[in-house]
């Protein structure tokens, strides 16, 4: 069986970018042969993900932020350490393997594994409930495959989806070629 095709995208970690993440991932999808359900899936999950790491990794973009010290310039960012270091990329892969169409994101920063089971407080009143946590777990529902692993700094998340039709998968054609 032939090798498949490999998408990559690298993009500084800005909130800004989260749009451009997403269309990235709905062209392999499209590409892959994932259906409209699956898509939205992966779609829920990946926006997930990304704004994850991009509102809680270890670095803090602080660009444009007036502080004690002045301005902090436009490039600058200051980590947990208080040390002055550029906005990490994300970097993203999509391909398919086994009959399943894989989305891999990863990016420097703080571990967080959302493989670990998520239990989100649903039965309390929507005002009393603690923010946070409903994303993991929708994560975990929507997709097929969770793995995290983290090395030298870098946490890695592969999600995987099941594709409808997986003889057909890969050849299908963007309307731009």
């Amino acid at each position: 069986m032939e090798a498949d095709k490999i998408f990559t995208l690298k993009i500084p970690g800005r909130i800004e970018n989260l749009s451009r993440i997403l269309d990235f991932a709905a062209e392999a999808m499209e590409f892959f042969g994932m259906d409209e359900d699956g898509a939205f899936d992966v779609n829920v999950a990946m926006d997930e993900a990304c704004t994850n790491v991009i509102n809680y990794s270890d670095v803090i973009d602080f660009s444009g932020v007036i502080d004690s010290f002045g301005v902090i310039d436009s490039s600058g960012v200051i980590d947990s350490f208080g040390g002055k270091n550029d906005i990490p990329d994300i970097e993203v892969t999509a391909t398919r393997r086994d009959g399943m169409f894989f989305v891999t994101v990863t990016s420097r920063g703080g571990y967080f594994d959302p493989t670990i089971p998520a239990a989100p407080d649903t039965s309390s009143d929507i005002d009393e409930r603690k923010v946070g946590g409903l994303g993991v777990y929708f994560m975990q529902q929507l997709m097929d495959k969770l793995q995290y692993g983290y090395n030298d700094g870098a946490g890695t998340l592969t999600m995987g989806k099941r594709l409808p039709n997986a003889a057909d998968c890969g050849t299908h054609k963007r309307s731009d070629e």
